[in-house]
């Protein structure tokens, strides 16, 4: 194997673990989703693959679904920001939450949730 292709697969530049219900759905989504090139430093693109996903039917706990996105680069912060930014203006008009409400997550745990998005961010920021 050459080395290029094993540093790729030892040290992806980011890595999705996707479990539960309909993971092999899951995985092309968040496959599709973070292989924009775009969300990644140059010098990575030019290896070749970013993104390395991964599933199983496993559940996480009592969770239908659950992803998890870990990534050694800061330029997915924009994006994630913009999330962070969308989520509190609907949650500070209290848009959707009755659909989080019917699935066991309360308006405070929302909350809660989006606080430790922004403090991710926030450190993101002062690196």
């Amino acid at each position: 194997m050459e080395n290029k292709t094993l540093a790729r697969r030892l040290f992806p530049d980011a890595l999705s673990l996707y479990r539960g219900k309909d993971y092999l759905e899951g995985v092309e989504a968040a496959r599709s989703t973070f292989s924009v090139e775009s969300m990644y430093p140059l010098w990575a693109r030019e290896l070749g693959d970013v993104v390395s996903v991964r599933g199983s039917g496993a559940y996480k706990g009592d969770l239908e679904k659950s992803l998890a996105m870990l990534s050694n680069s800061q330029s997915g912060i924009k994006s994630l920001d913009r999330v962070l930014t969308h989520a509190t203006m609907t949650s500070d008009t209290k848009a959707y939450l009755h659909q989080y409400e019917k699935y066991g997550l309360s308006g405070e745990e929302f909350a809660e949730s989006l606080a430790q998005v922004e403090q991710i961010v926030a450190n993101y920021k002062t690196l």
